[in-house]
């Protein structure tokens, strides 16, 4: 009636024995890309290593230095675009490994010792 055979719902459940040779085709193509993909991965991981080291600098801290530390701004009604970012000086106690610190933290005339990471610390400097 409309010039080809209308398909089923059981049409879709039978699974065809012969398959076209353009999808034979594909599925070596993805089986290769599958091969190579680790290897790009990792080439695209050595060149990404390579950039970061390039201006990266691993800023070591002995117990005793004085460090500014990066406190997130969270007070509610209070304006974040003048407030100062860093607090301290605060003095580093021990050396847990090279990238977190214990150090002495006295806010709000409370003393406690945190273990606070490298990335939010930076040297104080006296003046």
């Amino acid at each position: 009636m409309h010039g080809f055979e209308p398909y089923f719902p059981i049409d879709n459940k039978i699974i065809p024995t012969n398959i076209p040779y353009d999808i034979k085709k594909s599925l070596i193509e993805l089986n290769k890309l599958r091969d190579k993909i680790p290897n790009l991965i990792k080439t695209a991981q050595n060149a990404q290593k390579i950039q970061h080291d390039k201006k990266h600098r691993l800023i070591k801290f002995q117990p005793g230095d004085s460090v500014l530390i990066l406190f997130p701004f969270n007070e509610v009604g209070k304006s974040q675009k003048l407030a100062p970012r860093y607090k301290g000086p605060f003095k580093i106690i021990d050396k847990i490994n090279d990238l977190n610190y214990k150090v002495e933290l006295t806010l709000n005339n409370k003393t406690t010792n945190d273990i606070i990471h490298v990335r939010r610390m930076k040297p104080y400097i006296n003046r």
